[in-house]
C-alpha cells in the first residue's frame, strides 16, 4: 500500500501512525522530507478498518480511514 504524504512548511521529519478502531497503535512509520510517499507492508495485519495520521513535532493531520479486505 502507497501513503502519499506532504508535511506543512518548514517540517521536514514526521510520523505516520496506524490506529485500530480502539484507538491501539499498531505501527508507526518515519516520514523524512516535507513531501514523499511510503509503500507500507500490511500484510501482518488482519482484514478490519484502520485510521492513519500524520504528526510532526508540532502537528498533527486528521485521521483518515483505511479498510483492509483479505
Amino acid at each position: 500500500m502507497r501513503i502519499d504524504y506532504q508535511l506543512l512548511q518548514g517540517e521536514s521529519q514526521g510520523w505516520i501512525s496506524f490506529y485500530n478502531l480502539q484507538g491501539k497503535l499498531v505501527r508507526s512509520f518515519k516520514a523524512e522530507g516535507q513531501s514523499g510517499y511510503l509503500e507500507v507492508d500490511n500484510s501482518d495485519l488482519p482484514s478490519g478498518t484502520y485510521l492513519y495520521q500524520i504528526s510532526t513535532g508540532k502537528n498533527s493531520s486528521e485521521p483518515k480511514k483505511m479498510i483492509l479486505i483479505r
